[in-house]
């Protein structure tokens, strides 16, 4: 059984896309599982869990931090290092500020994707649509 998650409702059944192919071949325990809840949820509908990553899961507060402090010391002159400088800065003041957002990572992240966008690259529909306007 823990292979199936059911939603709170009992309307969807979230299954390992093992459990999918196994389920639809006669005589197997996952063949065996989906027609006993079938019986007690004749409604009930079998999606397969998605095994997608966010792209910014390693990018901690830290880490962009750890960034922003390399940045200062790549930095050639004395005017570019206090700029950056004054960005690490500014980095604490927004943590501090998005603790009264709703989602205060994305907050954050929106930020520092404002700050070094050498870090995200576009993908290519963005580029294809800057290039046409």
């Amino acid at each position: 059984m823990n292979n199936v998650k059911f939603n709170k409702n009992f309307t969807i059944a979230t299954v390992s896309k093992e459990f999918k192919e196994n389920m639809y071949q006669y005589g197997t325990e996952a063949h065996k599982l989906m027609m006993e809840i079938r019986q007690i949820y004749p409604n009930i509908t079998f999606r397969v869990a998605s095994n997608r990553v966010s792209s910014n899961a390693k990018l901690t507060y830290a880490r962009m931090k750890v960034h922003l402090e390399a940045k200062v010391e790549a930095a050639a002159s004395a005017e570019e290092k206090d700029a950056i400088a004054k960005l690490i800065k500014e980095f604490d003041k927004i943590q501090k500020l998005s603790k009264i957002q709703r989602n205060p990572y994305r907050y954050v992240l929106n930020w520092f994707k404002g700050v070094c966008p050498e870090l995200f690259p576009q993908n290519e529909e963005n580029n294809n649509e800057e290039m046409a306007a």
